[in-house]
């Protein structure tokens, strides 16, 4: 009689547990904004952005919650552009530095020291990239950049490349347009200083 009724009460617990464990896995945990999507969107093609030497190696995109605080302009009070969890078009971009020493980029020039040594030209580079959004029709979707740190004058990512060195740098677009077809990337700085 002591073994049935441990038997049932083991079958019980045991019962009772996988019952919790199964309606804790069903149970849905809070979403912010929305999940990531796959944007149908024809991606740019391969090639040198602009006359430089920074290579586009693939570019992809997608429609996903803006993981940021929310992007208010430069004046007080301000309405956000965007807050975090809102939908925006986000566009992951892939490059490389081809600029080299027998190739270098926009104004560089060996630096000289008082102590009279001299820092050679490398290659190296910072670049400053956005996107611009297009229709069907080849129109520019209306799109604020609201890429960190939200208040540069164009928007866009930014990085720092040694000569032959890639990089991935994330694109933040806010727009309310859905009919988005294509985009292309624009090269707003590069060079061997920061961008001003």
């Amino acid at each position: 009689m002591r073994r049935k009724a441990l038997a049932i009460l083991l079958t019980t617990i045991i019962a009772v547990a996988l019952g919790a464990t199964i309606y804790a896995l069903g149970i849905e945990k809070p979403k912010i904004g929305i999940t990531p999507s796959s944007a149908v969107v024809e991606p740019a093609a391969p090639d040198y952005i602009g006359n430089s030497s920074i290579f586009l190696i693939s570019a992809t995109s997608s429609f996903g919650p803006y993981p940021f605080v929310s992007a208010v302009g430069p004046q007080p009070g301000a309405t956000p552009v965007i807050e975090k969890g809102n939908r925006c078009f986000i566009v992951n971009l892939t490059v490389r530095n081809d600029y080299a020493v027998n190739n270098l980029p926009p104004n560089e020039t060996p630096l000289y020291y008082a102590n009279g040594s001299v820092v050679k030209p490398t290659g190296s580079v910072y670049v400053f990239l956005t996107v611009k959004l297009y229709d069907k029709q080849g129109n520019v979707v209306q799109a604020i950049d609201v890429t960190p740190p939200y208040g540069l004058p164009n928007g866009g990512a930014y990085d720092s490349l040694q000569s032959g060195q890639g990089g991935t740098l994330t694109i933040y677009m806010a727009t309310s347009q859905k009919d988005i077809d294509h985009f292309g990337v624009v090269l707003e700085y590069v060079g061997n200083t920061p961008p001003p």
